[in-house]
């Protein structure tokens, strides 16, 4: 019988020391946020707020690009994210290769040109979050888009129009941010 109880104590002192180191880590991950982000995080999902164009109509979109073309994604690098010096976020993005299939507008390329486009998230492994830049969320690999796009006038890649409007999915897509965003009630979802 004391050795009955003799194991129910430990398992009894295991799971409370479980149960504190839990709450200690989960109050951790709620201090990262003490910034007045909280109500921006959806799962393991962050959407950062970014001040991007509102186009009234298609005209407007198709007005703001170099080319509009047709294509899919068909690899993706590593996710960027820059630190300031305080320690915080400055820059987050993906840099992915786009095959172009179809050229709409803009005679910049002919199809089977692969170009560069920065996409708006990135996974940062360090704190599992992904970070999205205004609700984007990277294209699908092989899935077919069109695209709005426009030259960066610094770097050798293409910016989608209006951060999401130049993206249209001619596919299904499968949205993990859009799932975690029907299951909370909150103003900013």
């Amino acid at each position: 019988m004391k050795k009955v109880l003799a194991t129910a104590g430990v398992l009894c002192l295991l799971l409370v020391g479980f149960l504190v180191i839990e709450n200690k880590n989960s109050s951790t991950n709620d201090e990262q946020f003490d910034n007045g982000m909280k109500d921006h995080v959806f799962g393991r999902n962050l959407i950062l707020d970014a001040k991007m164009d509102e186009f009234p109509d298609l005209k407007s979109v198709e007005d703001t690009t170099d080319i509009i073309v047709v294509g899919k994604k068909i690899k993706q690098e590593e996710p960027t994210i820059i630190y300031n010096q305080q320690g915080r976020i400055d820059i987050t993005y993906t840099l992915s290769n786009f095959l172009i299939e179809k050229v709409i507008s803009g005679n910049s390329f002919t199809p089977g040109a692969e170009i560069t486009i920065l996409e708006n998230e990135a996974y940062n492994k360090k704190e599992n979050l992904t970070y999205h830049i205004a609700g984007y969320e990277l294209m699908e690999t092989d899935n077919d888009y069109l695209l709005f796009l426009r030259k960066s006038k610094t770097d050798p890649y293409y910016l989608i129009a209006g951060v999401k409007y130049g993206k249209v999915p001619l596919q299904n897509e499968s949205s993990v941010l859009k799932e975690s965003l029907q299951n909370v009630n909150s103003d900013y979802a």
